[in-house]
């Protein structure tokens, strides 16, 4: 399963603008297939949703700051930071594919 939803239809649903959607939809969608490969369609377009609405409102530079005046808000964050707090890893959780290895001792 995969992300079915449009460049359209994730604009009007997270609230940005056609270019930005058709570049984030590569984006997520790649996130997707990768963190979750077996999500169910409707569970993958609603972290599709999330992460490209989430991104989309994300300054363009990381660590930049807004001046509001008197006070200047700093956005520092990381490269993860757009995928755990848009909310979608969490949504994807049940599907992601988890792997274990064996662990020997160093000698």
């Amino acid at each position: 399963m995969a992300v079915t939803i449009d460049a359209d239809e994730l604009a009007t649903a997270a609230g940005i603008d056609a270019a930005a959607a058709t570049r984030l939809l590569a984006v997520v969608t790649a996130r997707i297939d990768r963190y979750a490969p077996d999500a169910p369609d409707a569970i993958a377009n609603e972290a599709a949703v999330r992460g490209a609405a989430y991104l989309g409102d994300a300054p363009a530079v990381p660590g930049s700051t807004v001046d509001l005046g008197p006070v200047k808000i700093g956005t520092p964050y990381t490269n993860q930071d757009w995928w755990r707090k848009s909310g979608a890893a969490a949504l994807l959780s049940p599907w992601r594919v988890r792997r274990a290895r064996k662990v020997e001792a160093a000698e």
